[in-house]
């Protein structure tokens, strides 16, 4: 199997597992909390670069409770499910505690 369609796949299955998320009662709120990043590397739990924190997620300092770590657009989007972790945002967002990407 090639690079590129190893990476469809590992797309089609992360997207696969939003709408799972989002059915959570957690979830439901309007503004569910999210940081969205340049970079977001799932492998290391980290998301970088232009970090912006929304739906009531802190801009600074420790958080917990679910959110998402998300990189949206070109070539493939990226997720991190996270329960908590450390933001310093616009800088960088960690997450200690993942719940699966």
């Amino acid at each position: 199997m090639s690079v590129r369609r190893l990476m469809a796949t590992a797309a089609t299955a992360t997207l696969a597992l939003v709408p799972v998320a989002l059915a959570t009662p957690a979830a439901h709120a309007q503004n569910a909390p999210v940081y969205t990043c340049d970079v977001v590397i799932p492998d290391y739990n980290l998301g970088a670069g232009n970090c912006v924190a929304s739906g009531g997620a802190p801009a600074e300092g420790p958080f917990t409770g679910a959110l998402i770590i998300a990189r949206t657009g070109d070539p493939i989007p990226s997720f991190i499910f996270c329960e908590e972790g450390i933001a310093s945002t616009p800088g960088s967002v960690m997450c200690l505690k993942s719940v699966g990407t």
